[in-house]
């Protein structure tokens, strides 16, 4: 709940529903658009984001979940989850990661506390699942995304790098 001037506003977030689709569309894509402006050799331009293929195997997973934030009786946001086993070969203490693989609020939402309510379901969930940790990845270019995981707790673990060589 957040209080806005004299009325308090409620951030319902909820397991998302198959209903959920053509709303989750337009807060996918805005957040596409984001990430082709940023790097528009990686990302392509005019796809949804979610596929419906991907978006209803989300909800027959027992490893993934998807929670979409309501304000005002509108979807506004959403964060997708894996949990996941990680080890590799003998070198990595095995562990059990649960693993933010998206999160995205609508920009007409932002600054309304929907991420933070979506990220704060997502420890939840990753306790609940006695995940050893909540992870995810960030791109360099999305200075708004890290501050705001910074300001989560987060801390950055390992760095990707990359070379074009076209």
């Amino acid at each position: 709940m957040r209080q806005k001037k004299d009325r308090i506003v409620s951030i319902y977030v909820r397991a998302s529903a198959k209903e959920d689709y053509a709303a989750l569309l337009p807060i996918a894509r805005e957040t596409q658009e984001k990430h082709v402006e940023g790097l528009p050799h990686i990302f392509q331009k005019g796809t949804a984001g979610i596929p419906e293929e991907y978006f209803l195997g989300l909800l027959a997973s027992d490893s993934k979940i998807m929670y979409v934030a309501e304000l005002e009786q509108s979807i506004a946001g959403y964060v997708i989850m894996e949990l996941s086993e990680v080890s590799y070969l003998d070198i990595l203490v095995p562990r059990i990661v649960a693993f933010i693989i998206d999160i995205a609020v609508m920009k007409r939402y932002q600054g309304k506390c929907i991420g933070y309510a979506l990220f704060q379901q997502s420890v939840e969930w990753a306790k609940a699942k006695r995940a050893d940790s909540l992870d995810l990845m960030v791109w360099e270019f999305n200075q708004d995304a890290i501050a705001f995981y910074e300001r989560q707790g987060m801390k950055s673990m390992n760095r990707t790098m990359s070379l074009e060589l076209q």
